[in-house]
């Protein structure tokens, strides 16, 4: 599991990395432009990124699709 969990955390700073410093070194040029990439980036890949693999939604409009079915579920037995 732990394996895992670190190529999941490899993935997201390669991502992050391949779409934002590589292409704009500029971003890393004081730590205030690295944070405020850094927030800005994790904002896009939770909510704004669209993905296949969650029926083209991005992970927090699937995480709530999930739950609203949860509940109708739970509720409706």
């Amino acid at each position: 599991m732990l394996i895992i969990k670190q190529l999941k955390k490899r993935a997201f700073h390669s991502v992050l990395k391949a779409k934002t410093f590589s292409l704009h070194p500029e971003l890393g040029s004081s730590i205030f432009s690295v944070i405020k990439t850094v927030q800005n980036f994790i904002n896009y890949y939770n909510k704004k990124r669209i993905q296949q693999k969650y029926d083209y939604l991005s992970p927090v409009e699937y995480r709530k699709k999930s739950n609203r079915i949860g509940v109708f579920i739970t509720v409706s037995f």
